[in-house]
Parts: structure tokens; sequence; C-alpha cells
């Protein structure tokens, strides 16, 4: 799958300020940038209500538009949003930080997880998405199919 361009095009429309995103989420995250203040916001792909959930979680960190970023994961990728970062728990095997920097100075990183429990408690994942270890998530960070320019480097949890 190549990088998500919902949450990456959504983001840089926004704070350009041109249309593309909720109107609503738009002026929120306006408001909260107008006064300074910056959030953390994650889009967890395992859970949610789309049909197809994925073995990763997107994060951002530190930006102004965490609304933008909110809305675009409940509606467009039906993800599970939460106003903090990624969970780093038992079953991350490591991240693929994007290269660069967001326009507003932030952030992004898919962290991705073992999916297997998930797996043997009935949820269905399309197998060409899943990693079983640090070793695969660095092969998505490498691949230019998956993370085109500026690119993606592999983090540790």
């Amino acid at each position: 799958m190549a990088r998500r361009p919902g949450l990456l095009l959504c983001l840089p429309l926004s704070l350009a300020g041109l249309a593309g995103c909720s109107f609503f989420g738009h002026l929120a995250g306006d408001l909260e940038g107008a006064f300074g203040g910056t959030s953390d916001g994650s889009c967890d792909r395992r859970y949610g209500a789309s049909a197809t959930p994925q073995p990763f979680c997107q994060e951002i960190a530190s930006t102004i538009a965490v609304s933008q970023f909110g809305t675009d994961c409940t509606n467009h990728l039906q993800g599970l949003y939460t106003k903090s970062l990624c969970p780093r728990d038992a079953t991350i095997l490591g991240g693929c930080k994007l290269d660069g920097s967001n326009e507003d100075g932030s952030h992004t990183t898919d962290w991705y997880y073992d999916v297997s429990a998930l797996m043997d408690a009935g949820e269905a994942f399309d197998p060409a998405t899943l990693v079983h270890s640090a070793d695969d998530v660095r092969a998505k960070c490498a691949d230019p199919k998956q993370y085109s320019s500026p690119g993606a480097t592999f983090v540790d949890p």
C-alpha cells in the first residue's frame, strides 16, 4: 500500500487554508494554532470501523492541525482516532518516520504492530500488509513503493 494520502494531503491543504477537509475541523485547527498550541494525534488502523484493518497506527506529533488529522482518520480512513501518540505496547515492532516535517513543523510516524493475536480473535487483515519483525518494518520503510519521496526512516519503539 502506498503512503496514506488522505492524512498526508489533508494536513497541508488545511495548513495552507485551502478546502479539502472538514470546515469545522479546519476552524478548530486554526483556533488552536492561532494561540500557539500544538497537540499530538494518532489514527490506529488496527481498530475502528474500516472493513480492511491495517497493522499500523499513524501518529502526528506537535501539530496545529490535530483536528483535521482526527476528522480524516475517523471519516475517511475509519480508524480509531485519539488525541495522543500511538500505543507503545508489547506488540509494537518498529516505526517508519516520514523524512522531513510537515508545514507546521510536526512529524509523522507509522508504527507497525504484530497483529497475530487480533487475527486469532477473528480480525481479518490483508496478508500483504502484515509485518512479523523489526526487519519487516525496516524493509517497508526502505521501500519507495510504500514511502515515496521524501521517504521514511526506521525508528525503534
